[in-house]
């Protein structure tokens, strides 16, 4: 898949970031990969696998919806 780790660049972010993750077995390394990013939010979606807009779309947009909220743009 990839072979270059940014891993180490991630607190260089400065833009809120939203995580919508499955409720399954790579959560803790996404989470040990995103640590670093000041301004996060994780949602986890239950029952959901790899593709969580297919397996739970409406909590997948509910998630995307209330950080999209929480996060208006900002008027230049």
């Amino acid at each position: 898949m990839m072979t270059t780790d940014l891993t180490d660049r991630m607190g260089e972010i400065r833009s809120p970031c939203l995580f919508v993750l499955a409720d399954g077995m790579y959560q803790q390394r996404i989470k040990t990969q995103v640590e670093a990013i000041s301004d996060k939010e994780i949602v986890i979606v239950p029952k959901a696998r790899h593709f969580v807009m297919i397996d739970n779309p409406d909590a997948f947009f509910t998630a995307i919806d209330a950080f999209l909220a929480a996060h208006p743009p900002k008027s230049s």
